[in-house]
């Protein structure tokens, strides 16, 4: 009985300690460990994310986005979170290793990257999906009502290297 005891106690304090450094892991280690625990556990985010995995981007010759964030990514992952907005949930897309020229994109802080951290959030709120990448932690699209179109075309050219690979300068 005693064996049992020190068993199930031992147990526990390697779960309390293999929470704690869940906690305070940084974003995307953080991510990587609940992209592989989530699907499990959470029916409606094994859902939406499969979802929106499987949805076309119309710039990337109809492409599933699934598709075009993996090719050239590696140590990815795919996360669900609704806490963030009341109505809203968001699916998150997180990769390393990505080959990107941006430079021609003074204005979003573009540069050229050969390996660079990919995120693009999925901002789904009832049947609409706003798409916003981010690039090495640098949001690429500016939000002031006057820059709609050069986020369109920004989206359209990361999305497109990611898939086809970085374009030439």
């Amino acid at each position: 009985m005693k064996q049992i005891l020190k068993v199930i106690i031992g147990i526990v304090i390697l779960g309390v300690i293999g929470f704690g450094v869940y906690t305070i892991l940084p974003e995307y280690p953080h991510n990587i460990v609940k992209s592989i625990v989530q699907p499990v556990t959470n029916a409606r985010a094994k859902d939406l994310i499969h979802k929106v995995q499987n949805l076309p981007n119309k710039d990337v010759d109809n492409v599933m986005y699934k598709t075009i964030l993996e090719k050239n990514t590696g140590m990815c992952s795919w996360v669900y979170d609704n806490e963030i907005e009341p109505g809203v949930e968001y699916v998150t897309f997180n990769g390393k290793g990505a080959s990107i020229n941006l430079k021609e994109y003074a204005e979003y802080n573009g540069k050229m990257s050969t390996s660079c951290f990919v995120k693009v959030d999925f901002k789904i709120k009832g049947n609409s999906v706003e798409i916003v990448p981010y690039i090495d932690g640098v949001k690429m699209s500016i939000d002031d009502g006057k820059h709609e179109e050069m986020n369109k075309q920004i989206r359209a050219d990361i999305f497109t290297q990611l898939y086809k690979g970085m374009k030439a300068d």
